[in-house]
């Protein structure tokens, strides 16, 4: 089973994504296009630094740090996630979506 976590603030701004357990199948290169489209927007369009990670697992971090950037990243982050939604909606068997609160300030 494939499964995507999808991290978010106490505000619900995506923070990150992790897709694991993709392989070589043409649903999983749709996946991986949306990652790098996604990175690439950030990086190219907003100039902030955003990896890809991969050690196993896909992971694309979102750089928060500018406060004055969080509608263009919201935009860009929630249309990443709408992809992968709809990706999910078609491999609903295969593909497992977790999208929820996870970084909750103390």
């Amino acid at each position: 089973m494939r499964e995507i976590w999808i991290r978010r603030d106490a505000r619900g701004r995506i923070t990150g994504v992790t897709a694991h357990g993709l392989s070589e199948r043409v649903s999983d290169a749709i996946v991986i296009r949306l990652f790098q489209a996604c990175a690439t927007t950030l990086s190219e369009y907003l100039h902030l630094a955003t990896p890809l990670d991969v050690d196993g697992d896909l992971t694309l971090n979102v750089d928060r740090t500018d406060v004055h950037l969080s509608r263009e990243i919201d935009a860009i982050t929630e249309m990443f996630v709408t992809g992968l939604k709809q990706e999910a909606t078609e491999a609903s068997d295969t593909l497992v979506i977790h999208d929820g609160i996870v970084e909750v300030p103390v």
